[in-house]
């Protein structure tokens, strides 16, 4: 197996570098990818319109945090 010895021999390197705007533009370029791909298909909008008004619909009423188990509504 081959080891690494210095850090130029890592050509990866940079992506570890989480606060560097480098690596965070790589990020943002393949979560677009992936978006594009997950999103881009029949199989998305179908199961969009099989979901239809229920996204974003409440199912939990809010209680305080001393009433016990929250129920369905």
């Amino acid at each position: 197996m081959a080891r690494l010895t210095l850090e130029g021999d890592d050509p990866y390197l940079w992506l570890e570098d989480l606060g560097g705007a480098d690596a965070a533009g790589w990020v943002r370029d393949r979560n677009a990818e992936t978006v594009a791909a997950l999103t881009g298909g029949e199989a998305f909008a179908s199961a969009g319109r099989r979901v239809g008004g229920r996204a974003g619909r409440r199912t939990w009423r809010r209680q305080p945090a001393d009433a016990g188990e929250q129920r369905p509504r």
